[in-house]
């Protein structure tokens, strides 16, 4: 049998599935086959380092130098855990290279166990065998593609032979433009020409040279499912790598370096410029004052644009808070078919509440109803005087709002409403950003598209050559070579430069032989002196990734 995970399945004549289950065996041949050595004596601040690299002949060999103060957990995985374990296994596996430690009856029966308590298989037999049917849910993808379906406001419209054409339009003012006639289903294809970053899409429908009105879904929103992580992923037991030994920079070098060459904190910053505002409107009703004591922040014109794409149709606002978070309840009497001109601006004892606590609704930086509000009796109409007046209300569906924050801080309202008869009886704030008033014609949807990332190559910050700046070099990532070019032995030399501030060093190497073993480290002993004092560090555990 190969190395690694396999799949047993017991089948009779008739194609029936009697018993199945994962088997490990244990790999043949595992040996330290990639070697890597610092050849330097001495880790100082700014200075170039070499690390010595040896592995098989023809081998492919990816390197990774980190700070490893930085480094907050061990990471357990490596080329050979990844290919001949985790790739077959579905969920978290405590300390995976405990089963790769030795081929022993422990880690046999050990690994065995591992084999019967994960539940994911890579290759579905039953859809092997043809019991089950594969159905294609999105074409396949050999560039950039816009599809998804029309879907009719009610059973009369038609959606087959509809025409649906799109514009696209980026920031530089370049724009792409197509239309297509759906299938008898209604779905469409668009291929998209080479682009990158963010567009703006305008989409419209017609049939018959009309304009109609049809929920127009995209599909792009293949996001997976939000769990809840396990509890040893969250509590691992692994600890910061990080050698016992203690570095402090000498204070004679630390005043050698300029002012505007450091990080200084300082206690207490005056800020007398003022910003600029185009418009009072602008500075009145901007979000970083609903955002200052607020917890929560709900994007809402995301989820009302993957909503659009599921064809759906869009909920109210106190319906879709409802169903997101279970600290609102109650009766929705401000939104939706509810919302009348009478319930502007105003107080109501009953209606919609979060946590038990009325709620004072705030819409643009302005007061406009409060609901649930303790010790009053419902809204009676002409008898109940507004609090303040104000063109704004409640939006009608979440198709009309941008962001929601929600503060549970004491009395946030006040800030936005003088009420002191309510003063002190622990509102909830809620605050509503609404879109820009921007007329939809009929048959028309905007939306956007996000084409290919803007490709960005991996730069080396400070270079081994040319001018040095000491003591502001903070990178992580030390040095980075997702292809190291062995020569005709499997060696070779990687030169890099140390940072501002390492000490000691974490480093990653994996990668895979000409036949497709893969290559991995498991123990080495460097010396590396620091200051003045020398350290011995003899586990890789402790002074770089396996």
């Amino acid at each position: 049998m190969p190395d690694g995970c396999s799949q047993l399945t017991l089948i009779n004549h008739e194609g029936d599935i009697l018993c199945s289950r994962m088997v490990f065996n244990y790999p043949r041949g595992m040996s330290d086959n990639v070697h890597v050595s610092i050849a330097d004596s001495t880790i100082w601040p700014d200075k170039e380092m070499t690390l010595d690299i040896r592995a098989e002949r023809q081998a492919s060999v990816s390197l990774a130098v980190c700070d490893a103060e930085t480094q907050l957990a061990a990471e357990n995985h490596n080329a050979a855990t990844w290919y001949l374990l985790s790739s077959d296994l579905r969920g978290y596996i405590h300390n995976p290279e405990y089963y790769l430690e030795a081929d022993d009856e422990e880690h046999r029966r050990a690994a065995d166990l591992l084999m019967l308590v994960q539940g994911w298989r890579k290759y579905d037999v039953e859809r092997v065998l043809g019991n089950t049917q594969w159905k294609k849910t999105f074409p396949v993808e050999q560039g950039l593609l816009i599809d998804g379906q029309l879907k009719a406001y009610n059973k009369r419209s038609k959606v087959a032979g509809a025409n649906l054409k799109i514009d696209l339009f980026s920031s530089l003012g370049s724009r792409l433009s197509g239309d297509v006639t759906t299938d008898s289903t209604g779905f469409y294809v668009f291929t998209v020409p080479d682009c990158a970053g963010n567009w703006d899409m305008s989409m419209h429908t017609t049939l018959n040279d009309k304009d109609r009105r049809y929920y127009i879904t995209v599909n792009r929103n293949f996001s997976p499912k939000v769990g809840t992580p396990s509890w040893q992923s969250m509590n691992d037991d692994a600890r910061q790598i990080i050698p016992d030994f203690h570095f402090t920079l000498d204070k004679a070098y630390v005043d050698s370096i300029p002012m505007d060459l450091r990080a200084h904190w300082l206690d207490h910053v005056d800020v007398n410029a003022k910003r600029i505002w185009k418009n009072p409107r602008e500075f009145w009703e901007r979000e970083s004052s609903g955002a200052k004591y607020a917890s929560i922040r709900y994007d809402m014109a995301k989820a009302g644009d993957m909503l659009a794409d599921e064809g759906k149709e869009a909920p109210t606002l106190v319906e879709w808070l409802k169903a997101k978070n279970p600290l609102v309840e109650g009766f929705d009497n401000i939104t939706g078919e509810y919302r009348a001109s009478s319930a502007y601006h105003s107080l109501y004892g009953d209606g919609p509440s979060y946590g038990g606590r009325g709620i004072m609704w705030i819409v643009n930086n302005w007061f406009v109803c409060g609901t649930s509000l303790t010790g009053r009796a419902p809204k009676s109409g002409s008898n109940d005087r507004p609090l303040a007046a104000t063109n704004y209300h409640i939006p009608y569906d979440i198709s009309e709002v941008k962001s929601v924050y929600i503060s549970t801080a004491s009395d946030d309202w006040k800030r936005f409403i003088a009420a002191p008869q309510f003063e002190g009886r622990d509102y909830v704030t809620i605050f509503v950003y609404t879109k820009p008033e921007v007329p939809m014609p009929k048959g028309y949807r905007h939306t956007t598209f996000q084409a290919y990332n803007i490709k960005e190559d991996y730069q080396q910050m400070m270079q081994l050559t040319g001018a040095d700046i000491d003591g502001s070099d903070y990178r992580r990532t030390l040095c980075w070579k997702p292809n190291v070019e062995l020569d005709h032995d499997g060696k070779a030399s990687v030169k890099f430069k140390n940072n501002s501030t390492t000490r000691h060093l974490t480093v990653s190497v994996a990668g895979f032989t000409r036949d497709g073993k893969p290559l991995f480290k498991k123990k080495l002993t460097c010396h590396a002196r620091v200051g003045n004092g020398m350290c011995d560090i003899h586990d890789l555990q402790r002074m770089t990734r396996r």
